[in-house]
């Protein structure tokens, strides 16, 4: 399962789970890409807006460094 929908908050792709991910569903969606201009767009479009949104590249090393700041600051006990 992806995560896209949950982050963007709304419907990025069509998340197709066990028994409603057959071949048939799959080339469904496929094709509505590959035969639609602006689907296409309009995917490439909420994929690069998903990806702006999580902050490119080095998330976990953000991450990392954020916990490893807010350790130092802690009070100590």
């Amino acid at each position: 399962i992806g995560l896209a929908n949950l982050v963007a908050g709304r419907l990025v792709a069509r998340e197709l789970v066990q028994d409603d991910a057959t071949g048939q569903a799959i080339a469904d969606e496929l094709e509505s890409l590959l035969a639609s201009p602006e689907s296409r767009a309009t995917a490439e479009a909420l994929s690069s807006e998903l990806r702006a949104s999580l902050g490119g590249p080095g998330a976990t090393t953000r991450v990392a460094a954020e916990i490893l700041d807010h350790i130092a600051r802690a009070p100590k006990r």
